[in-house]
């Protein structure tokens, strides 16, 4: 649904959503069962076609008429399907519980989602990957920097980049732990940002190595 601006208003879509929901709930169970095969399909495709496995976004419906009960069969079941069958493709996907526009997802729900590797915002649920390790015990976390144009990956200069990196990799331990954003990151970041990163968790690898 647009606005006379031309973007898409999630608040209203996510209303209806649960409009559906609550008043025709076994259409909505259909049709949601005919997305996943289709999502599916195309995660065969892509697996087939090369790729180490599939980055697969969802997240909690923003509204509060909706509970656990209604997350766990309307969201989580199909989710769940979809992961299953892209771990019987591929070792490699990544769960993105996504945060966009403030969106606020309650991460306890996804704690027994089949994947091995999960990425959250941070920012937004106010949960550590620190914390993120004792939720998902024997799972890879991904993420700590924000991902919009305010935050430091954006804007910061590389020594307050590579000095958040190594706080990051300190705070959280290198164990199981994939350094990255919140989510996909604006298309005109300087590639140097990201090379700044990339060169300061290499750093706090070699340490660790040379310390062994």
């Amino acid at each position: 649904m647009k606005n006379d601006n031309g973007y898409y208003d999630k608040q209203k879509a996510d209303q209806k959503i649960a409009d559906a929901i609550l008043n025709d709930s076994e259409n909505v169970s259909q049709a949601l069962q005919v997305i996943t095969l289709d999502v599916i399909k195309q995660i065969e495709t892509a697996i087939s076609a090369g790729a180490d496995g599939i980055y697969y976004s969802t997240q909690v419906i923003q509204d509060a008429r909706l509970g656990q009960k209604d997350f766990d069969e309307f969201v989580a079941k199909t989710d769940q399907q979809v992961l299953k069958a892209a771990h019987e493709l591929a070792a490699t996907n990544i769960l993105h519980i996504c945060g966009n526009g403030g969106a606020r997802n309650n991460i306890h729900w996804f704690k027994d989602y089949p994947v091995e590797i999960i990425n959250w915002s941070v920012d937004e649920e106010g949960i550590s990957l620190r914390e993120g390790k004792k939720l998902f015990p024997n799972k890879i976390v991904l993420g700590g920097f924000g991902n919009t144009d305010k935050d430091i990956l954006y804007q910061g200069t590389q020594t307050e980049i590579q000095q958040f990196v190594k706080h990051l990799v300190q705070d959280t331990g290198q164990d199981n732990l994939i350094i990255g954003a919140n989510c996909t990151v604006p298309r005109d970041i300087d590639n140097s940002h990201l090379k700044w990163a990339i060169q300061a968790v290499q750093e706090e690898s070699e340490k660790v190595s040379f310390h062994e």
